[in-house]
C-alpha cells in the first residue's frame, strides 16, 4: 500500500503488520489546531482499507515538538487512544527520558499502548503481541 503523505502534522505508512504513523516537526499554533489535527488523522488512519485487529499502530512521536502544557494536554487527550481503537496492538516512540516520562503518565491514563524510547523493542513488542492474537 502506497504510503500517505499526510498532512503538515502527520504521516501514515501502512506496512503489511505495522501501520506506522509518523509526528512531523511542525508545531501547533493552538490546542484547536492540535485537536483538529488528531481528529483528521483519526479518520484517515480509521479509513484504512485492511483488518486493523491484525496490524498493529506504532505512532512515532521522535520529530514531534514536546508539549505539556495543560490546554494541549486536554485538546488531545480523547484522541490519544482513539488512534489505537481496533488495532492488534499499539505503541509510541519517543525521542527523550522526559517524553517517555510524560508518555508512560499517558499510557496509564489511556491504557491503550506502550511507550518506548528504542524502535527495535517497539517494533518487538508489537509483533510478538499480534503473533500472540
Amino acid at each position: 500500500m502506497r504510503r500517505d503523505e499526510g498532512d503538515t502534522f502527520w504521516r501514515v505508512e501502512p506496512g503489511p503488520r505495522i501501520i506506522r504513523i509518523v509526528r512531523t516537526a511542525a508545531l501547533y499554533t493552538s490546542a484547536d489546531e492540535a485537536g483538529a489535527s488528531y481528529e483528521a488523522l483519526w479518520q484517515r488512519v480509521h479509513a484504512l482499507p485492511f483488518d486493523r485487529s491484525r496490524r498493529a499502530v506504532l505512532v512515532d512521536l521522535r520529530l514531534g515538538p514536546q508539549r505539556s502544557d495543560p490546554a494541549f494536554e486536554e485538546a488531545t487527550r480523547e484522541h490519544r487512544v482513539r488512534v489505537f481503537d481496533g488495532a492488534g496492538a499499539g505503541a509510541v516512540l519517543v525521542r527523550t527520558l522526559s517524553g517517555k516520562i510524560q508518555l508512560v503518565r499517558h499510557e496509564r491514563q489511556d491504557q491503550g499502548y506502550r511507550t518506548f524510547d528504542d524502535e527495535d523493542e517497539a517494533v518487538a513488542f508489537l509483533e510478538e503481541a499480534l503473533a500472540g492474537k
